[in-house]
This record gives structure tokens, sequence and C-alpha cells, in this order.
């Protein structure tokens, strides 16, 4: 993909680092409001691991969709960030996204279902964990959703920029 210094500074600081943080934080509040009265956190059940995990899967690419495409297409327009206008494979590679940011986000939510959240229950799975303290899930869930933010806010990010024309180019 041909992206200018200024995209990808754009694209690792706000999108993969600013998102990731943001996520982490977030999460981690929302595992401890959560779990906060539970003395461990059981991988099946209701609440548990596995529940949280589709969760997180299906709603933060959802609701990072709907919230990235308007801050992206903001900074586009402000000028803080020029659009892809260079043809690559890269850009047509996510083009394939659909247009409205809600579908895109449930796309972008089956693939996190699709890879992420296996991997994580797989790795917990290995090591034979059947529950975690509250502290421990909590510090998972960070991980987790800090990972899965920081892989889907540049993908969104990137469909924005391609598919948006520079100010003053009607």
């Amino acid at each position: 993909m041909y992206l200018s210094e200024a995209q990808r500074k754009y694209l690792v600081h706000d999108q993969i680092i600013g998102s990731a943080i943001f996520n982490a934080l977030l999460n981690a509040l929302l595992a401890w409001l959560t779990f906060r009265h539970h003395a461990s956190v059981p991988m099946k059940g209701d609440p548990s691991i596995i529940g949280d995990a589709i969760g997180t899967a299906v709603l933060l690419p959802l609701l990072t969709c709907v919230i990235v495409t308007p801050l992206v297409r903001t900074a586009l327009n402000k000028g803080k960030v020029d659009p892809l206008l260079t043809p690559s494979p890269g850009r047509s590679m996510v083009l394939w996204l659909p247009r409205l940011s809600f579908v895109r986000g449930l796309v972008l939510a089956l693939g996190a279902l699709a890879t992420l959240a296996p991997v994580l229950l797989g790795l917990l799975a290995l090591a034979g964990v059947e529950q975690l303290s509250v502290g421990a899930f909590v510090a998972v869930k960070t991980v987790y959703a800090a990972v899965m933010a920081g892989v889907c806010a540049p993908v969104i990010a990137l469909y924005v920029m391609a598919t948006s024309r520079a100010p003053g180019l009607l």
C-alpha cells in the first residue's frame, strides 16, 4: 500500500495506538464494573469469559466502525490526513467492505468472531483455564480489546481514506 509518511503516522498514532489505548481503558473499566462483585470469572456460564469474548468481538468492531468512520472523515475534511488517491493493491483490498458503516462494522465483527475470539478462547483452553480471578480477567480483557481495536480501527480508517476525495476535488 502506498502511504505517505503523514498517512502512516496518522494510522499508527491515531488509529492503532490511540484506539488500542482508548479501548483497553474502556474495556478494563467495563470488565471491572461487570465482575467486581464476583469471586472469579468462570470460562462457561452466565456471565462468563466465553460470553464476554463473543460480546466484545461483536460490539467492539461494530461500535469502533460507527465512531471511527466520522472521525476519519472529519480528519480528511480538516486536512489532518490525505485520502488515498493512488491506485494500489492495498487500496483496492479494503474496497470490498460495505459502504454503510454499520454494515461494515458487522462484517468486521464477523471477522473478529472468526479469528480473534477463537484465538483468545483457544489459548485459555490450552492453558487449562476454567476460571480467572477478576483482576486476571480484567487484564486479559484489556489486552484482548486493545489488540482488537488496534486491528479494526486502521482497517476502518483505510476504507474511509480510500473512498474519500481530497477537499476541493468534487
